[in-house]
């Protein structure tokens, strides 16, 4: 384990499967952690599919800059964050690289960044549980994971398969958020469980883990998304109120476990 990261909590937040808003997620908590007075940073280890940059409204920057020995983050809404995003020189083009190229860039985001002084490291895990997954397990055994999942069926039971990859890891789980958890209607205020009654609760229960809270469905996540403006830093909308609250589970939970 490196010397770097013993006294920093690291939470690896991770879904098991893509389009439940991990990244979404991931992004929002760690903008709320900031905002919080915590000095936070973003690892977004999923390589081939990065989209931390946009998320946080940060452009490229000349592929030059990553031949550095060390990496410089970039710091955007009060978090320094590390994206190869940062280094393609244009968002799209696409990265066609096998395992242990993808491993050796993580290995640098983690051991070869200039972070400073921080009170914790976020990573945003890409889908799966896969060689990114193994390669942040094996570097930061210590790390504690985050599960990301939705009211849906099939993103319980892909979330129960990543929360048993890191019991065989030996890695501790930390806890669950579900997304995506209901609608409310603007003109009338009606709710509705647009992807089913939510399951987190009873499902972390069965883990023996923390269920930190759900996460509603809102237009102006997806508006705020698009213009890199994290929905947390609009204190107006529900969805931020609920990012808060769970940062703060979150901060208390990973101090104490």
């Amino acid at each position: 384990m490196s010397e770097r990261w013993r006294e920093t909590p690291v939470i690896a937040v991770g879904s098991g499967k893509g389009g439940v808003g991990k990244s979404t997620v991931t992004v929002n908590l760690a903008v709320a952690l900031a905002r919080s007075g915590y000095r936070v940073g973003l690892l977004d280890a999923d390589i081939l599919g990065y989209s931390v940059c946009r998320l946080l409204g940060v452009g490229t920057i000349a592929p030059a800059d990553f031949n550095g020995e060390v990496l410089e983050p970039v710091t955007a809404w009060g978090v320094k964050m590390i994206s190869m995003g940062l280094f393609t020189g244009q968002e799209e083009l696409p990265l066609i690289w096998r395992g242990p190229i993808v491993s050796g860039i993580l290995k640098r985001f983690i051991h070869n960044v200039n972070w400073g002084e921080l009170d914790y490291l976020l990573i945003d895990l890409p889908p799966g549980t896969g060689d990114v997954a193994l390669t942040i397990m094996h570097e930061l055994p210590q790390l504690k994971l985050l599960v990301i999942t939705t009211p849906q069926e099939s993103a319980a039971h892909v979330a129960v398969r990543l929360a048993h990859m890191a019991t065989r890891a030996k890695v501790s789980l930390l806890g669950l958020v579900e997304n995506m958890a209901r609608f409310a209607c603007p003109q009338c205020g009606a709710e509705y469980d647009i992807f089913g009654p939510g399951q987190a609760g009873s499902l972390a229960q069965k883990l023996g883990t923390t269920f930190f809270g759900a996460l509603p469905l809102e237009a102006a996540t997806r508006l705020a998304c698009d213009e890199g403006r994290p929905i947390v830093v609009n204190d107006e909308s529900p969805s931020s109120a609920a990012y808060r609250a769970i940062a703060r589970g979150i901060a208390d939970a990973s101090r104490t476990a």
